[in-house]
């Protein structure tokens, strides 16, 4: 322990800021809140992050927070090979066969392209365990590779480790395409050698328990959080369009926006809605292969690509937005856990237009949030799609709501406790 009588902690993420991915945000706050005057925190992350998204260069380190570093190879070269021409409209099919190759070639990574650094973050962790007299590890997913070196370092030192799993992995996840046999294996070392496991949603938490016993009494729900303060801007008055944003990303159609823009080609089309009226703003990458429908049709002419965009750039459009927009695919592996976007918009307290399953854990949320109007994930029926064009033909209006329970400070207290008990 420090002369200062401080805890040092070691919290293992492959994306920490200035990466300004969703996914680097929870470690970031738990590094940022966790209590200075108990805890030294010390943050292992690559040296290199592999990221669509332009980097956050203004996000400072908070005082009490050490970042420590494991080398990680350059990958750009496969981010930028999947990106290229994403909005080329003559070679959809070139990108798509593209695609698809690099996606087999990330199949073959196990567990993920975070497997070399993990393997130096061991090492790299093993000195400071050694140096810091470091007692307590918290490993965030994703990336799962993160959990490998605490997963190591708990079977080799007197250490306690929270394992923190926001995404599901083998279990419960019909998407998954990489080694089953590996996976499974690594899933369940996670588990039986961790101290406590941290999910993101209770539907989460059941399912994992149901499926591992050993989870039952170590195991904690800290929910994604947003670290935006509440905000209730009206819009300008005076302005000539409305403008819907989406940000993030579409994971190549698994979120899928054909509905969506289709049903607004429909209504551009027969003048329901006016065409100078409206703007619809992606804040992210949109893979040609799902603009394809609508190359030439109205919607395509209100459609602003910003491209990859970073955290602090992507949080303007939302501030700018009359209506967020939200996918959840109809997919075992989405359905039962909560984008972290959703808690940034909710901070905004604008309507948000949300399109998931009506059995999932963002509809049982948003019984909370008199802004979340929910819509069924694909095609929309027409009473429902008479609702949705009310909804948007209406002046929008901010509705105040209380958000300090999903905010990063208080996610934080969660995590402490559990420190705590430890």
């Amino acid at each position: 322990m420090p002369p200062d009588g401080r805890i040092p902690v070691l919290l293992i993420s492959y994306y920490f800021p200035p990466a300004s991915v969703g996914a680097a945000q929870r470690a970031y706050g738990f590094a940022k809140y966790l209590d200075p005057s108990k805890y030294k925190v010390h943050v292992l992350i690559p040296s290199k992050v592999e990221s669509a998204y332009p980097s956050d260069l203004e996000v400072e380190t908070p005082e009490n927070v050490t970042i420590h570093t494991a080398w990680q190879a350059n990958l750009g070269f496969f981010r930028r090979n999947k990106q290229k021409q994403f909005l080329n409209q003559n070679q959809p099919a070139a990108r798509a066969k593209r695609s698809a190759a690099l996606r087999w070639l990330s199949n073959q990574i196990w567990p993920d392209k975070g497997i070399i650094w993990a393997i130096f973050a061991y090492f790299k962790a093993k000195q400071l365990i050694r140096k810091l007299k470091i007692k307590t590890i918290w490993s965030t997913s994703p990336l799962v590779s993160a959990h490998l070196p605490a997963l190591w370092l708990r079977r080799r030192f007197n250490t306690k480790w929270i394992c923190d799993f926001r995404d599901f992995y083998w279990t419960h996840n019909s998407t998954f395409q990489g080694h089953s046999k590996w996976a499974k294996a690594l899933e369940e070392n996670c588990f039986k050698h961790a101290d406590h496991i941290t999910f993101v949603t209770p539907a989460m938490k059941d399912i994992y328990t149901s499926a591992y016993p050993v989870l039952k009494g170590k195991s904690t729900v800290i929910w994604n959080g947003t670290d935006i303060t509440t905000v209730s801007k009206q819009n300008a008055p005076g302005r000539v369009f409305k403008t819907i944003v989406y940000t993030g990303t579409f994971y190549d159609g698994l979120r899928d926006p054909a509905p969506f823009l289709s049903l607004m080609n429909e209504w551009l089309e027969s003048g329901l809605l006016n065409l100078s009226e409206w703007r619809i703003v992606i804040a992210g990458n949109m893979e040609a292969e799902l603009i394809a429908p609508i190359i030439g049709k109205p919607v395509m002419s209100i459609l602003d690509f910003k491209g990859p965009l970073s955290r602090i750039q992507a949080t303007a459009c939302m501030e700018e937005a009359d209506f967020l927009w939200l996918i959840v695919p109809d997919v075992d592996s989405h359905r039962d856990t909560v984008p972290a976007k959703l808690f940034d918009y909710l901070a905004f307290q604008k309507p948000i237009l949300a399109f998931v399953p009506l059995q999932s854990a963002v509809s049982e949320l948003s019984r909370e949030f008199p802004q979340v109007f929910l819509f069924q994930t694909g095609q929309l029926d027409p009473s429902e799609s008479l609702r949705l064009l009310q909804i948007l033909k209406e002046d929008p209006q901010n509705i105040p709501c209380q958000v300090s329970k999903y905010t990063r400070a208080s996610q934080t207290l969660v995590l402490e406790t559990i420190f705590d008990d430890l």
